[in-house]
């Protein structure tokens, strides 16, 4: 399963924040690394559920859907 934005940020998802904004500059470093380190580990581990909540372009993993354990 790939890793899925909780639901605690529902207004996009994980591929579009870290494509956003790809003008600047943090976005040309952070955006590119994180994609690929996501389509990595969604590719390693295809059936582990993992939800991952952003904060200031740091993705926190996660073992339910809210940071909340709702």
């Amino acid at each position: 399963m790939p890793i899925i934005r909780s639901k605690s940020q529902p207004h996009q998802t994980l591929k579009e924040f870290y494509t956003e904004n790809s003008d600047k500059a943090i976005n040309n470093v952070i955006g590119p690394k994180m994609l690929k380190w996501i389509d990595r580990l969604n590719s390693e581990l295809p059936d582990l559920e993992i939800w991952g909540l952003t904060s200031l372009y740091r993705l926190v993993l996660m073992s339910t859907e809210t940071f909340e354990g709702e």
